[in-house]
């Protein structure tokens, strides 16, 4: 199984694909465009409708199709909220504050699949991809975790990638030759903190719950 999230102008709705059907998902990136027939919804745990995708179903990736770009669709979506009112489930929110607190417990850097993009891990001699289901060639990218507060409250704020990279104003490489130069994974960690302490930005994301810390945290898509 394998999900998505689908935007027209008008709204978003999860699209689950099922057995075979969820094989594509390598080939679907972020903007592309999807034409999805013979499809079925029906209502999920938080009482919302999803599109299921199963066998008699079809996809097609990259249609002709009259729709807005998706960054008016984005734009059309996104609401201001204050972090008080945040709610586990919460997609296109956008929140402002100021930074209160670096994250210096995790590591900065992780390892994806030159193929899939997800997280991979190294249990031996060799990296491996449990989508992929094989060895693969590690590609580095950026994680880095800090807590915004503004009026009402504070929430831990996660960054991944190009987000990462524009938060902390340094790009993988640099992240990855400054520890290399320090030999300490925290440099950068460190470096960041005497930068972003107080400073105020508004990010754009979606609101989770974190099963470990038992707390919401806010996951970003756009740094704005």
């Amino acid at each position: 199984m394998a999900s998505l999230i689908l935007g027209d102008g008008t709204g978003t709705i999860r699209a689950v694909l099922w057995n075979d059907k969820s094989d594509i998902i390598g080939e679907i990136k972020r903007g592309d465009t999807i034409r999805i027939k013979n499809a079925y919804s029906r209502m999920n745990l938080n009482n919302e409708p999803e599109i299921h995708v199963g066998r008699y179903s079809e996809l097609i990736i990259n249609q002709d199709l009259d729709l807005p770009p998706m960054d008016e669709i984005e734009s059309s979506l996104v609401r201001d909220s204050d972090i008080m009112n945040l709610n586990s489930g919460d997609r296109y929110v956008r929140i402002k504050g100021k930074v209160i607190d670096i994250d210096t417990n995790r590591g900065i850097i992780y390892m994806t699949c030159s193929r899939c993009g997800k997280s991979i891990q190294n249990p031996g001699l060799s990296w491996f991809c449990d989508i992929c289901n094989e060895e693969v060639e590690p590609v580095p990218n950026m994680v880095f975790s800090f807590t915004l507060e503004d009026k009402t409250g504070s929430i831990r704020v996660v960054s991944f990638r190009e987000n990462a990279e524009k938060i902390l104003d340094m790009d993988v490489e640099e992240v990855m030759n400054l520890i290399g130069e320090t030999q300490d994974e925290s440099a950068p960690l460190e470096q960041a903190r005497d930068r972003l302490i107080d400073k105020k930005i508004s990010v754009i994301g979606r609101v989770r719950y974190n099963e470990f810390s038992d707390q919401m945290e806010f996951i970003v898509d756009n740094v704005v």
